[in-house]
């Protein structure tokens, strides 16, 4: 069994943000030196980028594995993003405002190429005095807290003292839901900036908001 490769290895990276020539030379390289099916989970999730930056450099004749991982990534992340879309909707018409974060909030920034980043969850942000009103929301709609919590543990003990918690529903999909943006920061205005300068886009064709791409690369930092 060949070994895969160390974390970030140079060929892996050249091949996903490199193009033309550069990235084809780069992948085909790094693919003769490794076995798809034995990769770590750091290389497995790179997967879904190396086949887009390959395919978009003309690179036809790809192992089955990695447009089959492309594909499984394409149609999870569209099941979650149709999720998200129904909780943004389910929140609004009980006049909670909310953010998406995080991946769901770049799709469009990949090209509008669904299976590109592969997304183990999702995130949205609502504001601390809607986070009492949001869980509730959640629940109602068939989400429940992860990790042993109840929705009453939650409003009574730990919404003042965290900035998020992690939610399950329908097909254990996951969802975290934040009502601050940084898990430091707990202030009653400390996410103000961020709300004020959110910007709109389209997810599923539905309205929602995200942050600033400045706040994007705050947050990833």
């Amino acid at each position: 069994m060949t070994v895969s490769p160390p974390r970030g290895d140079p060929l892996l990276v050249r091949a996903v943000l490199a193009s033309g020539s550069s990235a084809v030379e780069a992948g085909r390289a790094w693919l003769e030196q490794v076995e798809l099916a034995h990769l770590g989970p750091d290389e497995q999730r790179m997967l879904p980028l190396l086949y887009k930056s390959l395919t978009d450099a003309g690179c036809a004749d790809l192992p089955a594995l990695l447009k089959g991982v492309y594909r499984h990534s394409w149609a999870r992340n569209n099941v979650r993003a149709r999720q998200v879309v129904d909780v943004v909707r389910a929140l609004r018409s009980g006049d909670v405002p909310s953010i998406v974060l995080k991946g769901m909030a770049l799709v469009d920034y990949y090209g509008d190429r669904w299976g590109a980043r592969d997304m183990c969850d999702a995130d949205l942000l609502v504001r601390a005095e809607d986070a009492r009103h949001a869980i509730d929301v959640l629940v109602a709609t068939g989400w429940a807290p992860r990790a042993g919590a109840t929705a009453t543990t939650l409003r009574q003990r730990l919404i003042d003292h965290r900035s998020g918690w992690p939610f399950v529903g329908p097909g254990d999909v996951e969802l975290d839901l934040h009502w601050h943006w940084f898990h430091t920061s707990l202030g009653e205005r400390a996410d103000d900036d961020l709300w004020a300068a959110a910007e709109d886009f389209l997810l599923h064709g539905v309205p929602v908001r995200r942050p600033h791409p400045a706040d994007l690369v705050l947050h990833a930092c």
